[in-house]
């Protein structure tokens, strides 16, 4: 006759999800402890069909040992770990150890006993196919991606382009087939490149996603968004310039300047013009095998400013330097020195660098030594006493007191 009835307190899921690689807990708890004699964890053999021991213990959680029904199997040894009065964790989950798994308990004579079952499902992890992640079709044409993960429900596969938050659904623009352990998601009149991301969670906690790129092809054409067809630069920039094309694959695209052809195969050329001999129309043409267009002109012309380049030590005795590329016809160069700290002042020669020492600066106070003093310089070219070419802006430079000099 039974005098008093065990009870669960706390339960597993009846259907519980893991990724694979991944540490399960199984926890379970009860009530009326003094009237347990006997704890046990068991996992459903598919092979034996039956039933088999992880572990067993008695009432004060020693282990009880059967040797005619030892454990655990040989699959768990050294992965089951205990934890709290009836709490389980399997170490390192693999795919087969999707399984059933029962915790009974027994109570004492008098007392009945009570069993809960679950069942535990790992999961794989997520891939989209091709392995090469990508997908390549023609404006107007279809593609399949393909998003695999062992023993997600069919229900829980959803696709998404990335960046946008509505879910893929099966429309005139897409099919979606998904069953248990894998999704195909077909896009119908491709017409936008982009990344299109498979999610398959089931555990909150440990997110399953893959994503694929889509590559739309489409033929050689001019390229609007490449209008710029004249550009001024000084010598010594640095610029981009493009080519007019595009296409997918890439076209091939030959630079040309003055019908010597550049080491450039790409739509995009970049260019440092050194001489005036750099200055001039750049030619480019494109193929991509069945089409061709071009050429195109593309003029650099040269600015009337004079670039100039800045080197400033303030941790040592070092003068500041200031460098320009020479202009071509200029019998000499004049700078001009100004700042609210010192005099304005000129200097003239032909040669295409100056050095400012802090020490030959003319002071607007002879008795103030700032430990710092900014400066603007400005360069201009000279040819028969005219200005042919000049610095756009003043160039600015701060100059350190160097530590020899006295207050």
């Amino acid at each position: 006759m039974c005098t008093g009835v065990l009870k669960f307190s706390q339960k597993p899921k009846d259907v519980i999800y893991f990724q694979k690689g991944s540490d399960v807990v199984l926890k379970w708890d009860y009530a009326e402890k003094s009237k347990l004699q006997f704890i046990d964890w068991k996992v459903y053999n598919k092979t034996a069909r039956k039933y088999v021991f992880l572990r067993v213990e008695d009432e004060n959680g020693t282990a009880a040992y059967n040797p005619a029904a030892p454990w655990p199997p040989a699959a768990y040894v050294g992965r089951i770990e205990r934890e709290g009065r009836a709490t389980i964790i399997i170490k390192n989950i693999t795919i087969e150890d999707s399984a059933n798994f029962k915790c009974t308990l027994t109570g004492k004579p008098g007392v009945g006993s009570i069993e809960s079952d679950i069942l535990l499902v790992v999961t794989g992890p997520c891939a989209v196919y091709p392995l090469s992640k990508i997908q390549s079709a023609e404006m107007g044409g279809s593609v399949t991606f393909t998003c695999s993960a062992s023993n997600i429900p069919s229900q829980n596969f959803t696709w998404m382009r990335e960046g946008e938050t509505a879910k893929i659904v099966n429309n005139s623009g897409h099919s979606v087939v998904s069953v248990t352990g894998s999704s195909q998601l077909t896009i119908k009149n491709v017409a936008v490149s982009g990344y299109y991301v498979c999610d398959a969670s089931v555990n909150v906690n440990q997110p399953c996603s893959d994503r694929g790129y889509l590559q739309v092809l489409y033929p050689l054409q001019e390229d609007e968004s490449c209008s710029e067809r004249t550009y001024v630069m000084a010598i010594g920039d640095n610029e981009t310039i493009c080519c007019p094309v595009r296409g997918y694959p890439p076209p091939v695209v030959i630079w040309k300047k003055n019908g010597v052809q550049l080491h450039s195969e790409s739509s995009k050329l970049t260019i440092t013009p050194m001489k005036e001999e750099d200055f001039g129309v750049y030619t480019c043409t494109a193929t991509d095998g069945v089409t061709s267009l071009g050429p195109f002109n593309i003029s650099v012309m040269m600015s009337d400013k004079l670039k100039v380049s800045t080197k400033v030590d303030g941790t040592t005795k070092d003068p500041a330097k200031l460098g320009w590329l020479p202009k071509a016809g200029a019998q000499y160069y004049v700078v001009k020195i100004s700042g609210k700290d010192v005099l304005e002042d000129y200097v003239i020669g032909t040669k295409t660098f100056l050095e400012l020492h802090y020490h030959a600066l003319v002071m607007g106070k002879a008795e103030e030594k700032p430990d710092e003093i900014a400066i603007c310089a400005e360069v201009s070219a000279i040819k028969d006493k005219e200005v042919i070419q000049a610095t756009p802006t003043c160039e600015k430079l701060t100059i350190k007191k160097p530590s020899d000099v006295e207050n």
